[in-house]
């Protein structure tokens, strides 16, 4: 499915990733952008820039 996903223009996000094998098949089907617990657990808004930053090198403070 990804494979026509691409052929057609859109990008495939693979949600619910929860385990390093999940995440190695989906690579291998060309799914590079993914969703779910493998990455991060749902957080507030607060944490979620925290994660951001930490994750990206780049710094997202508000004012």
């Amino acid at each position: 499915m990804a494979n026509v996903a691409k052929a057609m223009g859109c990008r495939v996000i693979a949600e619910g990733v929860e385990e390093d094998d999940e995440l190695i098949v989906l690579l291998g089907l060309g799914c590079v952008h993914i969703q779910g617990y493998l990455i991060a657990k749902p957080m507030p808004p607060d944490e979620l820039l925290k994660f951001i930053d930490n994750f990206s090198g780049v710094s997202n403070e508000r004012p």
